[in-house]
């Protein structure tokens, strides 16, 4: 467990990383104005970080920590991850429309409520361990 855990974190961190040289990059290069910077790096992030969460699920989901992923596995998380934007997104739309009419509070919760909602549903949704099932 403890070697996949820490591939875990260190791909976590990097991501993190990533995204910070995202951000640097477009602040440090003036290629848009900063309200585009802010936006493109919401969305990388939230991007990544969907795919990122897809597979950390499908290892919580089968509570198997110790083999590699197949090829089919991992189409199917990348999938999951898609699914995950997709409605973070239309989360951040509700956000968005909720924060325009000054109902700020209210946008908060809804779109913390929707996120936690994508998340259970990502990971009931998610195939779990069946019994019986070995790894190679």
């Amino acid at each position: 467990m403890r070697k996949i855990t820490k591939w875990y974190v260190l791909g976590g961190s990097l991501l993190i990383l990533l995204t910070g040289a995202v951000s640097m990059t477009l602040g440090m290069g003036g290629f848009f104005r900063d309200e585009i910077n802010k936006t493109i790096t919401e969305t990388t992030s939230s991007f990544l970080g969907s795919i990122y969460l897809a597979f950390l699920l499908g290892r919580f989901r089968k509570k198997e920590w110790e083999h590699k992923k197949t090829a089919q596995e991992i189409k199917t998380y990348i999938l999951f991850g898609l699914l995950l934007f997709s409605l973070r997104s239309i989360s951040r739309l509700v956000f968005c429309a909720f924060d325009k009419a000054g109902q700020e509070l209210l946008g908060y919760l809804l779109s913390t409520a929707t996120d936690l909602l994508c998340l259970i549903f990502i990971y009931i949704k998610m195939p779990a361990k069946e019994e019986g099932e070995t790894y190679k």
